[in-house]
């Protein structure tokens, strides 16, 4: 069997350890920084040591004992602080004849002369025959281009083969022939042209147009990333990711963590081995090596090092660099010395010419370099006067497009409504126009209402109309046809009935109805029931289950049969009632106990047997299936299945309710069987966990990690072969 003990461990780059976290002489290691760390000192006074392979972790910690005794004193050089060597009277060539100052400008080339030893021993500047005017003139379309030396360069640029411009273009004067501006204001008020519109890029989708408005519907095109997740505590996502920010490509890389850390008594050498190979050794013995400018010996005696030094001859050839047309050039080292020197003849401009057939402007310096700048490209062009086109402009042939745009009268326009149409047709209307809108057939309305009241008049005759009331209706009257005053004839109901209203009372009703023809009553005939039935007689009779009863001509008395002679029940202990018979009216007949004491477990029983709400001692086993709570704590417990290596949450718990936790986990792949103990705490931002204890059949077949997200400790598990087993088991404290 073997077991491996794992230091407490993180992989967060930066965590360090506190003195709270570790015991005295216990080891931790940020598995992310390389870096070893171990808490000394005694119960009073604690601090937690690093231990780290990088120089400039090193150096800090030299640093910290460097000092006049120390032996090393690294800020001074024979015992000499800087301002030593900066003092040239403490040197054997301190007079070069060099005038303190600032030699060269925009205008001056510094003229150096270096010394055998790379020192600058005459100092002086010439003149750049630069460019000293460079101007543009609209008038003629030339460019004038003067150099420092008085030669000044015209080239005139008003011919193109090719030209394409990003911003707007402002004419004042014609394109091709045509006013540009006032032919699009034509086009414009013209029906809107289909429109294509191509989305090209990371970009994808389609568009189609309508009367002018163009609607896109786009979308992001596939990177070719696999969707996953990349990452864990063993492993470091590798993404590439393209200039629009996108993933283009994902994966994951091992961690190169700690795998080895000794010491060597021998030699004094610690010792530690990184998960990649990397091995780092740290002697206690110093060894002084100078390299680059600065030559010299090292001696050491009793942990003291002595150095002589001497500064290493640059190779620079001495002599004079620099001229009106010779350019210094000056190799500097990162010392701040002059390692090489030589001269580049200055490359003024010779020539300045301009090619219409290629649209480009052609600049020759004295080196005979030749600088061919294509210009057929603006962002913004002013013309003061016409363009003479013998192509197309952005595809177009002006020429052509505005004789077709002559073709079409002043203000012509296919955007007019209803209303503007009608409006317009008025405006022409009348009797000579051959339209005339307000008469039909030659007639306004008034002529066509005359001529058919004169009609009408000639059709219609004067009869006399009579209307009398008949049949229960009496009035008369009459009106003549052609009448033009108002007539009223009035209709009555006649009084066809004469029978007076009948008030019966007691017995009386009426039994006889007689009607006339217009269904009015003309008669009533009423009959004393009393005489002809004799008056009902109404007693009150006692039912089953019932005794008494009698006629209701005076006071009626009912009473409850006693049906049961079933008596009272009084049990007590366990004997309580069992079984009751009802008769037919819900009496009780008979009444049957039962003893539950000879059924049930009694109080002492349960005494024994069962836990009660004030604490209790239980003996056999005890079955939860749920997590068991307590007033600070909750015990977990349950089981997972991986089914792939990417890591996935095993346990999760809110960090807001519980602070921190203990959680054994046992991975299972076949017969092989890999057991972990994690402690995990955290300070509500930050998660700290450590696995300090491990034991494993064969192999490692789990690794485990711990985060913080949206005020949940997450704990996720990454299987390393794809199918694994969790059992879990843990204990949760409350924060």
């Amino acid at each position: 069997m073997s077991t491996t003990i794992k230091l407490r461990r993180s992989s967060v780059p930066g965590n360090v350890p506190t003195t709270a976290q570790l015991e005295f002489g216990e080891i931790a290691i940020n598995t992310a920084d390389a870096k070893v760390y171990f808490r000394s000192g005694n119960s009073a006074v604690s601090e937690i040591q690093e231990l780290s392979p990088h120089a400039s972790d090193l150096l800090e910690l030299i640093k910290t004992v460097d000092g006049a005794s120390s032996g090393l004193d690294a800020d001074l050089l024979d015992g000499q602080e800087g301002s030593y060597y900066l003092d040239f009277s403490n040197a054997s060539n301190t007079a070069t004849g060099v005038v303190a100052g600032t030699y060269g400008s925009s205008t001056e080339i510094p003229v150096l002369t270096i010394g055998a030893d790379g020192r600058i021993s005459v100092a002086n500047t010439a003149s750049v025959a630069g460019v000293d005017d460079f101007t543009w003139s609209t008038a003629n379309s030339t460019l004038h281009l003067q150099t420092g030396d008085g030669t000044v360069y015209n080239v005139v640029i008003d011919t193109f083969d090719a030209i394409t411009v990003n911003g707007d273009i402002t004419v004042t004067g014609n394109v091709d022939g045509r006013d540009v501006s006032a032919d699009g204001a034509t086009l414009d008020a013209l029906s809107a042209s289909t429109t294509t519109v191509n989305l090209s890029g990371d970009v994808t989708g389609s568009a189609t147009s309508n009367a002018g408005i163009i609607d896109i519907t786009t979308d992001i095109s596939n990177s070719g990333v696999t969707a996953n997740t990349y990452g864990s505590s063993t492993e470091i996502p590798v993404i590439a990711i393209a200039p629009d920010g996108r993933i283009t490509s994902a994966s994951t890389t091992s961690v190169a963590g700690v795998d080895d850390f000794t010491y060597t008594s021998a030699n004094n050498t610690i010792t530690l081995q990184t998960g990649d190979g990397s091995v780092f050794n740290i002697q206690t013995e110093t060894e002084v090596t100078l390299t680059g400018d600065v030559t010299g010996t090292a001696t050491a005696t009793d942990g003291n090092i002595s150095v002589a030094t001497d500064i290493a001859n640059s190779g620079v050839v001495a002599g004079t660099y620099g001229s009106s047309s010779q350019i210094p050039l000056v190799t500097v080292g990162l010392d701040g010395r002059i390692t090489a020197m030589s001269n580049a003849a200055v490359a003024g401009v010779d020539d300045v010419v301009w090619v219409t057939a290629n649209s480009t402007l052609v600049i020759e310096t004295g080196d005979g370099s030749i600088y061919n700048t294509v210009i057929d490209e603006f962002d913004e062009i002013t013309v003061n006067g016409n363009i003479i086109v013998s192509g197309n402009v952005d595809g177009r042939d002006v020429s052509v497009d505005g004789d077709k745009l002559d073709l079409i009268e002043d203000g012509a326009t296919a955007d007019q409504t209803s209303a503007e149409i009608l409006t317009s047709i008025k405006t022409v209307d009348g009797a000579g126009s051959g339209l005339d809108a307000d008469l039909l057939d030659g007639l306004h309305a008034s002529d066509i209402l005359a001529q058919a009241a004169n009609t009408a008049a000639g059709a219609v005759g004067n009869g006399l109309i009579t209307v009398t009331g008949n049949n229960g209706l009496i009035g008369t009257g009459n009106f003549n046809l052609n009448d033009f005053s108002n007539t009223s004839i009035t209709l009555e109901h006649a009084d066809t009935s004469s029978q007076a209203s009948v008030d019966n009372s007691n017995g009386n009703v009426i039994q006889d109805v007689t009607l006339d023809t217009y269904g009015h009553i003309t008669g009533l005939v009423s009959i004393d029931l009393d005489t002809l039935y004799v008056p009902k007689t109404t007693q009150v009779i006692a039912g089953s289950g019932l005794t008494g009863g009698g006629l209701l001509s005076s006071s009626v008395t009912l009473s409850h049969d006693d049906t049961s002679s079933v008596t009272d029940v009084d049990n007590s202990n366990g004997n309580v009632i069992q079984d009751i018979t009802f008769d037919t009216f819900g009496h009780v007949q008979t009444v049957a106990s039962v003893d539950l004491d000879t059924r049930y477990i009694t109080q002492s029983d349960a005494d024994v047997r069962y836990v009660n709400v004030t604490g209790d001692t239980m003996t056999g086993d005890l079955v939860v299936q749920a997590n068991i709570d307590q007033d600070q704590s909750r015990f977990i417990s349950g089981e997972t299945t991986a089914s792939s290596v990417f890591p996935f949450i095993g346990v999760q718990f809110s960090g807001i309710t519980f602070g921190s936790a203990e959680i054994t986990i046992t991975a299972k792949d076949g017969a092989n069987r890999h057991i972990t103990k994690l402690l995990i705490t955290h300070n509500n931002s930050t998660v700290i966990a450590t696995e300090y204890g491990t034991v494993y059949t064969s192999s490692e077949l789990a690794n485990y990690d711990v985060n913080l997200t949206s005020g949940n400790v997450n704990v996720t598990f990454a299987s390393v072969s794809g199918s694994t087993n969790f059992k879990i088991a843990g204990t949760l404290l409350k924060a």
